[in-house]
């Protein structure tokens, strides 16, 4: 009982000199952060990065483009197994081939079934992994503006605005990103025009 006495004399003697230089109120305490700056922040949409900017543009012409390719593979393919498919559900056509002209056909239609459903999952895959090369490679680029526009505007954080809940109208510095995005792939397109000697 004493110890505990000798603890609770001790705290009030040690802590009364702390509370008292305690500020009264939350206002005065944001007062003794003096020196310590609250940090400028801009944000940036990504997908306008990606839609407006050259770079944006250039890679989603190229991935259509692969896209357009694939489609018109597939879309062969598939016609024929059409063709195939109305043969074998016809009588009449069925009546005139032998037993093993039959088998051979549904056989084909079979395998080019099989075949064809493997193609397509190769080329989602294709697709796939196409896609998210380009969304990694034009972040790197998104990334490097957007530090170099921080720079050149004193900001300290840029955000993706697609993370954030809000962002004011008077953040958005989505067009200095882009504008920076283009001077690198207008830079880039330059030093391997050269390096091609055109």
């Amino acid at each position: 009982m004493k110890n505990l006495k000798k603890f609770l004399i001790l705290f009030v003697v040690l802590a009364l000199p702390l509370c008292a230089d305690a500020p009264a109120n939350p206002a005065a305490a944001k007062s003794t952060t003096v020196g310590i700056k609250a940090p400028s922040i801009g944000y940036a949409n990504f997908k306008n990065c990606v839609d407006k900017s050259k770079l944006g543009k250039r890679e989603q012409a190229g991935f259509d483009n692969l896209k357009k390719q694939m489609d018109v593979v597939l879309e062969k393919r598939g016609k024929e197994l059409n063709e195939l498919h109305s043969k074998i559900n016809d009588p009449d056509y069925m009546d005139t081939l032998s037993a093993e002209a039959e088998a051979e056909l549904k056989h084909k239609f079979r395998t080019g079934t099989q075949e064809l459903t493997a193609q397509e999952s190769q080329y989602y895959q294709a697709l796939s992994q196409a896609n998210v090369k380009i969304i990694q490679m034009i972040n790197e680029v998104v990334e490097k503006a957007a530090s170099q526009v921080a720079k050149q505007n004193g900001l300290s954080i840029i955000l993706n605005s697609e993370a954030c809940y809000f962002c004011a109208p008077e953040g958005d510095i989505t067009n200095l990103v882009i504008a920076e995005m283009d001077k690198i792939f207008d830079t880039k397109l330059k030093k391997e025009s050269e390096e091609k000697g055109e």
